[in-house]
């Protein structure tokens, strides 16, 4: 098979080479109608050719065809272990969510077959030679952490939601002279090269003068949703958390399993008697207690992950409900604030809590390690991210301002519908967390806690003692040893990294924002300084 590609497969990359990688159907022939636009300084092209960089169709005339510049645009979907990476050379790794990518392959292949193969994490047959989607896009990742000089990562979804900043990324890509010229020349007195190529680049511009082109389709992200079934949706779920845990892919916003369609949904949903909804500001020990519900849903049985994604509202969307019809409560797992949901008296409701200084330094950890930090370079330790994410909002995080989100919620803890439990007390007690978790799901489950269960073991153990075992940070770090959502668990480890100056603006916003909701009495000993 890999004959046909031998030209390419031989090629040795050169400094001069600028290689765009990319799985079929994830933007590449957006992104090398990008660079056209840049070298030919917004000249658009007669015919819309995407082959003229193609590694993978004749070598020989790519190279003669731009000889007269400094440097030699290439593209490929040839998998990592097939193409002779120089670490000289530089590469743009152009990601896409797989759904979206599923889908539009079977529209450019027509192919029925294609869905189980790709779902099915299987070769893709016919026209897709290059292998597993999941392990072409990690084989990839992990070639770019490692040689992150030469690398660089553009993400399908940020393409369409900042436009400016892709455009502005592939430049610096090509080059410092392509990067300055794209700023500043005017090719008209109206428009810079930038203004110009930001229009003529967009989705309906390109619709519009390339009609019937089969590789121009809807370009909206989460599509997916419009064509995948539940099954089939929660299935490729399971393969990002199989195949990507610990790599830092599977936590990261280019998935884009969360929609804007998903998000609407979310927030138009009308909460129901039988729905129990966790809400948290993220890393205040939601995933800690969505474990322990998954433990007292299932007799105490673990699972192949610590989280289940189908549960995320705004991440699932209709899905939450649909993958949990005929089971005697639906468990919710949110982010959103309360004026973005419609909170109903019937339903029930466990808010989780967690001491600003922990979340801050927990929230930076989880965003670094996922590649998640602005790419302006001006977060470059949890000080950055402290003053300009958490305090100043010059980066806002995506869930808003915590000191607001937790206001919010705790201003409705009186309600007979809500449950607060801390995350301190279930570091402290977890043998009441879990008892406050059960109340939360109903009466039938408190009685559950003493059921009588037979351990590995051999041994006879009630259910309550086997979910304290189970769901200790030791246990859970040792179960699922490399997911990044399960940090130290430690009380107080802020004081370790955050500053005494920083400490005492917490403080302050305690007081400013907080004092008189009882908030501000919570964690007097947890907060102090040394």
């Amino acid at each position: 098979m890999w004959k046909r590609f031998q030209p390419a497969l031989d090629y040795r990359h050169r400094e001069c080479d600028r290689i765009l990688l990319s799985y079929p159907r994830s933007g590449l022939n957006w992104v090398q109608y990008i660079i056209q636009l840049i070298l030919s300084d917004g000249q658009r092209q007669d015919k819309h050719n995407m082959t003229d960089y193609w590694l993978e169709h004749n070598v020989g005339d790519i190279l003669a065809r731009q000889q007269h510049r400094d440097i030699t645009v290439l593209a490929t979907h040839l998998p990592a272990n097939r193409l002779p990476i120089n670490d000289k050379a530089r590469y743009l790794l152009i990601l896409r969510n797989p759904k979206d990518v599923l889908v539009s392959l079977y529209y450019f292949s027509m192919d029925i077959q294609l869905i189980p193969e790709f779902i099915n994490n299987t070769k893709v047959k016919n026209s897709w030679y290059f292998g597993s989607y999941f392990q072409w896009v990690r084989d990839y990742w992990q070639l770019s952490q490692g040689l992150a000089n030469n690398f660089q990562v553009l993400l399908y979804e940020d393409m369409i939601q900042e436009p400016r900043k892709a455009i502005k990324t592939i430049a610096k890509f090509l080059g410092d002279n392509y990067f300055s010229r794209l700023l500043s020349h005017s090719v008209n007195p109206n428009e810079t090269l930038l203004d110009l190529i930001e229009r003529l680049s967009s989705m309906d511009a390109m619709k519009n003068t390339y009609k019937n082109d089969g590789r121009i389709r809807t370009g909206i992200v989460g599509d997916w949703i419009n064509h995948l079934t539940d099954e089939q949706s929660l299935t490729i779920d399971k393969a990002i958390d199989d195949q990507w845990m610990g790599t830092g892919l599977e936590g990261r916003n280019f998935c884009k399993i969360i929609s804007h369609q998903c998000v609407e949904w979310a927030m138009d949903y009308e909460h129901r008697e039988c729905d129990r909804i966790q809400v948290a500001y993220p890393r205040s020990g939601s995933n800690w207690i969505g474990y322990i519900i998954r433990l007292l849903k299932s007799d105490g049985q673990q699972s192949d992950s610590i989280v289940n994604n189908s549960i995320r509202l705004e991440r699932s969307g209709k899905q939450v409900i649909d993958s949990q019809l005929g089971d005697d409560f639906c468990h919710i797992m949110t982010h959103l604030t309360t004026d973005s949901m419609a909170i109903n008296p019937k339903a029930r409701y466990l808010f989780s809590l967690r001491n600003p200084k922990d979340v801050v330094c927990s929230e930076y950890k989880y965003i670094s390690d996922n590649g998640w930090l602005p790419e302006d370079g001006d977060v470059h330790d949890v000080h950055d991210f402290f003053r300009l994410c958490f305090i100043e909002h010059k980066y806002p995080l995506y869930y808003g301002d915590y000191f607001q989100f937790v206001r919010q919620y705790w201003q409705l803890r009186d309600a007979q519908n809500f449950h607060v439990l801390l995350y301190e007390d279930m570091v402290r007690d977890p043998r009441l967390a879990i008892e406050t978790v059960a109340k939360f799901l109903g009466d039938k489950y408190v009685r559950k806690l003493s059921d009588v269960m037979v351990s590995p073991e051999g041994n006879h153990e009630i259910l309550l003692d086997r979910i304290v075992r189970l769901s200790s940070i030791g246990a859970m770090r040792g179960t699922y040893a490399g997911d990044p959502r399960i940090q130290t668990g430690l009380v107080g480890n802020w004081r370790s990294q955050l500053t005494k100056q920083e400490s005492d603006l917490i403080d302050q916003k305690v007081a400013t924002e907080w004092t008189g909701t009882g908030l501000e009495l919570l964690w007097k000993q947890e907060m102090k300084w040394y």
